[in-house]
């Protein structure tokens, strides 16, 4: 099953899977701790390698903690329910159409008798929840459950969460639940979330967000908080890119240095708007060689001014001010951006701290990331929540890059991530540069067969290195085929969109369209030394080789310089040449049938040329 809602021209979004792992597993986290008091508070911006901590929760490998997965969250963070387990393998991986329930997420046990008698009718559980968002949504037979543990330790159904005509996957929805029946007032009381659905992957997808459990004073009796969270990360301080080559920022810094953009959702439902105040933390770091110098350590002030953030809404703000562009050393050889963007809490206190004690809810209101100034350009930003391949073979994709400096360069080497996954992969695939012809890919600067090595999560293949550099100016396209048997899949990180960068076509004679996924793909050109190839199309090969196909031997005519045999893989052949009038005999012995690479050079410039042996 494809992700229904993510299906759009040529290329479809699929679920990670995750490669299992043989003879080693990680122990679920199944300990308890001392029961704990009210209130009970997370929306899992504490969580810790994906999973949701320890002191609040029991079986908390089962979901996964992300931040890609959901559509518009209360907060930054969100667990997932699906079809995977807590080693990220399907509960089935035989049957496909496998139903049953799957991933729980228990809370640790809580002494719900320090709650007077008079008090326990204002006792409230609330949470927010989605069916589906960016993940494939949940079926009419599923749903997800939440149920109480009682004084006899039989868990009770309390609200069951199925699919309806009016529940729309990209919204999250709240829920409230009065706890006064006498049986949950004990001291090792338990709620659990319990999903049910398809058990063979990352399938009928739930989320859910902030859970509370306290008890509510007449300032607070509803699903509302007094909270003020961020829910996304932030965008990058490089415009477009998470990552741009170094030599590419410096030519202008002041172009390729953006102000990040902030996403916040006030929780608080009343007549009094929440106040905006945060600071921007930078510190920006050269490397020359093997030193380091930290150019810039410094707070600046976010904006002000700012409007409140009215009751239950979002809002996006831009940060003001960056660091003077004169920090960054034009003679390093990298440098990396540290950014901390957090919330100002002199404002607010007794709102923030003494009536909701011990809650902080600062915790949400701090994100941080280190953007990387290397050799390479990144739309993605290192984590991929889903892959996306071609549905056809044969088809081709394009990914258009528009480089941050008026300078030629030249690309040395390719980094991607293919994700693993169950069936047929291919083992290679066919990958080409391509310039630009009015906004759209044109002619073809390089091609090569490179291989294909599934690795695990967010993990990027060992950088493929180019048998020739290209040289590009301006804008490029990186692109492959779908080879004729196998499937390729590459990592899309939906942190950003980049639909207006992705153009396929079905065939290399027809136009190229754009494709409408949301997501950036993780693949990434490097760009250094390497021996050059330009692929200026306006000179014609001068060099034929025939017959071709052919049984192992074949002719070339025309003047040719350092001519070398490749596999599809790299690895160099041998031959032996006898020059026969104006031509060149190659004989070909020791290698079976199947599709071979010539790399030659005449009048300067270095070409390719397929060869097809058939025995």
């Amino acid at each position: 099953m494809m992700l229904s809602t993510a299906t759009w021209a040529q290329l479809t979004v699929y679920p990670l899977e995750q490669k299992p792992v043989v003879g080693k597993k990680a122990a679920a986290r199944t300990h308890d701790v001392d029961p704990v008091s009210l209130p009970f508070w997370d929306d899992f911006s504490l969580a810790t390698v994906n999973h949701a901590v320890d002191s609040l929760w029991i079986n908390n490998n089962k979901v996964l903690v992300n931040n890609g997965q959901a559509v518009n969250p209360p907060t930054i963070n969100v667990a997932t329910f699906d079809g995977l387990n807590e080693y990220g393998e399907a509960y089935n991986s035989t049957d496909n159409l496998d139903f049953g329930y799957r991933d729980t997420l228990e809370s640790q046990p809580i002494k719900m008798t320090e709650v007077d008698l008079p008090f326990r009718n204002d006792v409230f559980l609330t949470f927010f929840y989605q069916a589906g968002g960016y993940g494939e949504p949940p079926d009419p037979q599923d749903f997800l459950r939440l149920e109480f543990k009682d004084e006899d330790g039989v868990w009770d159904e309390i609200l069951t969460l199925t699919v309806e005509e009016a529940i729309n996957p990209e919204v999250f929805y709240d829920t409230i639940i009065r706890i006064n029946q006498d049986e949950y007032y004990h001291d090792v009381f338990r709620f659990r979330f319990v999903s049910f659905g398809r058990k063979s992957g990352r399938y009928d997808a739930w989320h859910i967000d902030y859970v509370y459990l306290n008890l509510r004073d007449a300032f607070d009796m509803n699903t509302s908080i007094s909270d003020r969270a961020m829910t996304k990360p932030f965008t990058s301080v490089l415009g477009d890119y998470f990552s741009i080559p170094y030599s590419h920022f410096i030519s202008d810094p002041a172009a390729n240095f953006s102000r990040p953009f902030i996403e916040l959702n006030n929780l608080k439902d009343t007549i009094f708007s929440q106040v905006v105040s945060y600071t921007s933390y930078f510190k920006i770091t050269n490397y020359t060689g093997s030193t380091s110098n930290v150019s810039y350590d410094g707070i600046l002030d976010f904006e002000e001014g700012l409007e409140a953030l009215p009751s239950l809404e979002r809002a996006t703000y831009q940060i003001v001010n960056l660091p003077d562009v004169s920090t960054f050393d034009t003679l390093a050889d990298n440098a990396d951006i540290f950014v901390k963007i957090g919330f100002d809490s002199g404002d607010n206190e007794e709102d923030y701290h003494s009536r909701y004690n011990p809650i902080n809810f600062l915790l949400n209101d701090t994100l941080t990331h280190t953007f990387i100034l290397t050799d390479f350009y990144a739309y993605d930003d290192g984590e991929a929540e889903y892959a996306a391949g071609l549905t056809t073979n044969g088809n081709q994709l394009a990914y258009q890059f528009d480089m941050k400096t008026t300078e030629q360069d030249t690309i040395s080497d390719l980094s991607i991530y293919f994700p693993y996954f169950a069936g047929a992969s291919a083992t290679s695939m066919e990958f080409f540069i391509m310039d630009d012809e009015n906004g759209v890919p044109g002619n073809i600067l390089y091609e090569e067969t490179i291989t294909v090595s599934q690795t695990a999560n967010n993990e990027f293949v060992e950088k493929i290195h180019l048998f020739e550099g290209v040289i590009v100016k301006d804008t490029f396209y990186i692109g492959y085929q779908e080879p004729a048997s196998g499937k390729v899949r590459i990592g899309l990180d939906k942190s950003s969109n980049d639909r207006e960068r992705l153009y396929f076509r079905q065939n290399s004679n027809a136009t190229w369209s754009n494709d409408w996924i949301a997501g950036s793909l993780m693949i990434r050109p490097h760009f250094g030394e390497a021996d050059i190839v330009t692929g200026i199309p306006e000179v014609v090969n001068p060099v034929s080789f025939y017959p071709n196909p052919n049984a192992g031997e074949f002719y070339v005519k025309g003047k040719v310089e350092q001519l070398h045999l490749f596999t599809i893989t790299g690895q160099p052949v041998g031959f032996s040449v006898e020059d026969f009038r104006e031509e060149k005999r190659i004989n070909v012995t020791t290698v079976p049938s199947g599709l071979y690479i010539a790399r030659y050079q005449s009048g300067g410039r270095v070409f390719t040329e397929k060869i097809i042996i058939t025995r």
